[in-house]
């Protein structure tokens, strides 16, 4: 490695720049005093000098200039003795002085000196010519930020110095606004032929010929400059605008192909196809560079690059696992929580502390220079897709990403602090267990964890749909391979889609829809353009899209007992339901509905019991064959487990969906099903009838031992009264009488029994009866609640005149009839008029069955709604039936 300078060759240069500073700048002699005093005595000496330069910029001498470039070719001596901040502010009052206008030749030895000789590495850091340039950059330098503060002075200095920055109006003052609108746009800034600007771009060019990455910055920080101003982008020539393109395109084709060297070059012994060879540093500074520039180049600039290799690069900065290599450390990040959580002592388990090594990580990770720019590379890599031909090298991309999406999904599972995650905690409330509270330093931890989840989410988004828009020149069983890579990592970090909630990511459903639509369609048209039958009839023409299907299925003894699996399950089970028309008859009988039937009844976690409803539903909507044989079971199993986990909009729904499917094919097994309904109706008059018939042998029995309960007080009252009488008779005796007729026991005379023991206490009676009328409400409740499940049926009955065909509706509207007779209560019978004109009155019901429907209502009407006044159907509105219909 080169000498980049003894600390006596420091020390000299440092002393000249005071000497320069006192003489021609005025620095106050205090101020001189504290800079010998300080360690970092190089970087602070350009410190002071910015502060001089910024006030005394009209006095400056060559002298100056040749001290600055002097002490910049010394090079770095260490990464603490270096005041960057002080450095870099003393150059950019250079490059922005007046003076340096008609001075071009100082402002290229003064660029050259900062990027080659004071950022730059030695030859001998390297074993070949091509790695040497490639890994320019000192040694020195560890804060890769530092580097990237290269790329933004220089976008400082073009964008104040070519007067770019836009002047933010005040706020309150409207009138100024309503002038800025209306006035007209700004002349465009010249900057080609300035002399400034032509210094400028020649000393750049002539660094970038060496293929350094500083130099690389820089470019991109011009470029930056020119793209996009602080608030509106900056309106430049574009002869200007052309000029700088070129050059940032010149360097970055120039890295590229010094890379392609490096990588594969038999001279070095690397036998790897990717760019793992690269340093940290130099692959970040790569990934800033053309982060920043890129989306804005327009497509016939990016044709002179490689942009398969470019892609693969950021793409393997943005996906590295390790801590000290890549944007998202993912691996290490799970590491660190196993670490810590298992040097926990119970009973505190996954628990992570703000002073610990996850919350560290996780904070350094979200804070980093680009982990705020991973939206500026995911659409730096979409725009590289856009402009790449090859389209074995994109599906290697999606390979690397499919990869990296199941690796977050096997972690997370694994991971002991998914018992929070909320998809598992919606399990958990369904079976009435406690659930897990993460404790506030925690849920501080898992909020970044989640931020860095949904930064990777946000990041494929973009990526999938640049190569989505891309499907429209590729084959279609090119297609089916992209197909399953995208919707298997979507399904793989659903458990992150999931936390968002329905709807709150519009382009990632908006690019779900367009795949589904799209392998529904498009594999479809191509096979009835090529492929028939001997009939003539296209065969089936998503053979394709059933393999993709087949390849994405979930193991179902994997869901069983994983949570964090079963978000895998649920978004494959959301796909089925959208393309349940394109999947093959024995592939749906034999493999998808086994692995939906466990979930019917699982209602532990609400939305895979939806979707699985939701995925028979859509048998019988695309009418399936499977469908004849699923409709007898799916019926049964709807009626078993109502209402407690099927209330009776599911039951409705469920119903008459089913019911019209099948009357397109099988009238009779439509009635079979409407039967089904009748049955259960039947079972709950029968249950209701013999509660009743239970409620009034329980009064007659309650009505007996009232009965002898006033008897027996009777008697006790007849006993009491004798004894009264007996008493008074005895104390009317005069003494002499009693002596003759009453003999003389020697005993005391006997006095009657108090009345509390000669007359049971008066709350036995209203005891026996609170416990009477307890029993007979409770008796009520349930028999209204039995009763108001009835009235549901009958809706989901009365549903399926719109339903069935005129052939069975005929027999229906007899059933009901009959249901309507046994109404005792005049309001009911209104009651269950009006949900069934609802019914015959609405769209539903089509032109074949609308006279008959008519009719058939008025004569029900005829019949039964006649005798019901508004009085009645006050007085009744406490009835089972009419609460339960009126309520629904």
């Amino acid at each position: 490695m080169r000498k980049t300078g003894s600390g006596a060759d420091v020390n000299v240069l440092g002393q000249e720049l005071i000497e320069i500073m006192i003489q021609v700048l005025s620095i106050p002699s205090f101020f001189i005093s504290g800079i010998e005093e300080s360690k970092g005595m190089f970087g602070t000496c350009f410190s002071g000098l910015a502060m001089g330069l910024d006030k005394w910029s009209g006095l400056m001498e060559p002298k100056i200039m040749d001290g600055l470039v002097a002490g910049l070719k010394l090079g770095r001596v260490s990464a603490q003795d270096t005041d960057m901040e002080g450095i870099q502010a003393s150059l950019a009052t250079v490059l922005r002085s007046n003076v340096l206008n008609e001075s071009p030749e100082p402002i290229k030895e003064l660029i050259t000196a900062f990027l080659q000789d004071f950022y730059g590495a030695s030859s001998s850091a390297a074993p070949t010519l091509s790695t040497a340039k490639i890994l320019s950059v000192s040694s020195v330098v560890s804060n890769i930020d530092e580097l990237f503060q290269v790329l933004r002075l220089f976008q400082f200095v073009v964008t104040h110095k070519a007067g770019l920055v836009t002047v933010k109006d005040d706020e309150g003052d409207k009138d100024k606004k309503r002038k800025k609108k209306k006035s007209k746009p700004k002349k465009a800034v010249q900057l080609k032929g300035v002399t400034w600007f032509e210094a400028l771009i020649q000393a750049l060019q002539d660094t970038s010929n060496n293929a350094t990455i500083p130099s690389l910055l820089a470019v991109a920080g011009i470029l930056r400059a020119i793209q996009h101003a602080e608030d509106d982008p900056p309106r430049v020539d574009a002869d200007s605008l052309a000029l700088i393109q070129d050059l940032f395109v010149t360097s970055l084709r120039v890295i590229t192909e010094e890379l392609k060297g490096t990588i594969s070059s038999p001279e070095d012994n690397i036998a790897i196809s990717n760019a793992s060879v690269l340093s940290s540093r130099i692959q970040a500074c790569l990934v800033f560079a053309t982060s920043q520039t890129i989306p804005n180049l327009p497509a016939c600039k990016l044709e002179a690059l490689d942009s398969s290799l470019l892609a693969d690069l950021l793409l393997d900065y943005v996906l590295q696992q390790n801590e000290q290599k890549g944007v998202i450390p993912i691996t290490e990040i799970f590491r660190t929580i196993a670490y810590e959580i298992a040097q926990q002592q119970q009973p505190q388990p996954n628990r992570l502390k703000l002073n610990g090594m996850t919350h560290q990580l996780l904070t350094t990770t979200t804070k980093g220079p680009l982990f705020t720019e991973i939206g500026r590379i995911a659409r730096t890599i979409a725009t590289l897709i856009e402009t790449m031909d090859d389209w074995g090298k994109i599906e290697h991309l999606l390979e690397r990403m499919h990869s990296f999406a199941i690796n977050i999904h096997v972690d997370w599972s694994r991971c002991s602090l998914s018992s929070y995650d909320s998809f598992v905690i919606e399990g958990q409330q369904q079976k009435s267990e406690p659930r897990p509270e993460p404790d506030p330093e925690t849920s501080k931890s898992m909020a970044m964890l989640f931020q860095v989840f949904k930064t990777v989410l946000f990041a494929y988004t973009m990526i999938f749909g640049s190569i989505n828009e891309k499907w429209e020149n590729a084959t279609v069983g090119l297609t089916s391979q992209f197909d399953f890579l995208i919707l298997d990592s979507y399904a793989h970090l659903f458990f992150i889609t999931y936390k968002l909630g329905p709807g709150s990511f519009q382009v990632y459903e908006e690019l779900i829809t367009s795949i589904l639509t799209r392998m529904v369609t498009s594999e479809g048209i191509a096979a009835t353009l090529q492929d028939t039958d001997k009939d003539g009839e296209s065969s089936n023409h998503h053979v394709l899209l059933n393999k993709t299907l087949k390849r994405m299925k979930p193991r179902a003894e994997l869901g069983l007992y994983d949570p964090v699996m079963e978000s895998r399950t649920l978004f494959y089970m959301n796909l089925l339901e959208r393309i349940m028309i394109a999947i093959e008859e024995p592939f749906l009988e034999h493999e998808l509905l086994p692995m939906v039937y466990p979930y019917l009844l699982k209602n532990d976690q609400r939305d895979l019991f939806e979707s699985a409803h939701s995925v028979i539903m859509s048998v019988f909507l695309t009418n399936k064959t499977i469908a004849k044989q699923l409709a007898p079971y799916y019926s049964n199993l709807l009626l078993q487990h109502f209402p407690d986990q099927i209330n009776i909009d599911q039951l409705r729904a469920a119903f008459t969906t089913m019911i019209k499917s099948l009357s397109e094919t099988e009238d009779a097994l439509a009635w079979l099903c409407v039967e089904k309904l009748l049955e259960k109706i039947q079972q709950y008059d029968t249950v209701i009838e013999a509660d009743i018939k239970a409620q009034e042998l329980s009064q007659n029995e309650q009505e007996k031992a009232v009965a002898a309960l006033a008897k027996e007080q009777q008697e006790r009252d007849s006993e009491k009264a004798l004894v009264q009488v007996a008493t008074e008779v005895y104390q009317d005796l005069s003494p002499q009488d009693s002596a003759t007729q009453l003999p003389s026991l020697n005993t005391p005379t006997p006095s009657p029994p108090p009345l509390s023991s000669a007359v049971p206490p008066a709350t036995s009676s209203s005891s026996y009866s609170s416990s009477s009328s307890v029993t007979k409400t409770t008796a009520s409740i349930a028999s209204l609640e039995l009763q108001k499940e009835r009235g549901q049926i009958l809706l989901a009955l009365f549903d399926q005149l719109s339903s069935l065909n005129l052939v069975f509706v005929q027999t229906l509207g007899d059933k009901i009839r009959e249901l309507l007779s046994k109404e005792q209560s005049p309001v009911s019978r209104k009651a269950l008029l009006k949900c069934i004109l609802d019914v015959v009155g609405g769209p539903s019901v089509d032109q074949t069955k609308r006279d008959w429907a008519v009719k058939w209502y008025l004569g029900l009407v005829n019949e039964f709604g006649r005798g019901s006044s508004s009085s009645s159907l006050s007085s009744s509105l406490s009835t089972p039936i009419s609460m339960s219909l009126h309520k629904h």
